[in-house]
């Protein structure tokens, strides 16, 4: 047991890891920069912290991602947005909570979840 799951866990490790990349690759620099670069302000905060809500996997597979975004040129207040945005908001966790908790709970954990990541994100921009 303990072989498979570490095996299964390399492997989806390394998919992860190509995939960061794989971003860093396809995606322009310029482009990075225009939607979360340090100009980009409240607009790239909720652009940021609302699309890593919506990242599947383990931190295996999000870490990298925003770490290769955060190479490419976003700004820190993008990445604090971007990582509580992941954990906050966690739309493949949603399937879950809907099996224990119902839908009132995780709609409200969703509805209390959705700013956390963008005033994160404004509190880092204007304060650090």
């Amino acid at each position: 047991m303990g072989k498979l799951y570490f095996t299964s866990l390399f492997t989806l490790i390394i998919a992860a890891l190509l995939i960061s990349q794989a971003i860093g690759l396809l995606i322009p620099e310029e482009r990075v920069i225009d939607l979360l670069g340090e100009g980009s302000g409240l607009k790239g905060i909720a652009t940021g912290g609302l699309l890593a809500g919506l990242l599947q996997g383990g931190p295996y597979a999000a870490y990298p991602i925003i770490k290769s975004l955060y190479d490419k040129g976003a700004h820190i207040s993008v990445v604090i947005a971007m990582l509580l945005g992941y954990g906050a908001i966690g739309i493949g966790r949603v399937a879950y909570g809907l099996m224990f908790f119902g839908p009132k709970i995780v709609g409200l954990r969703l509805l209390l979840a959705l700013p956390v990541p963008i005033l994160a994100g404004l509190i880092v921009l204007l304060f650090v």
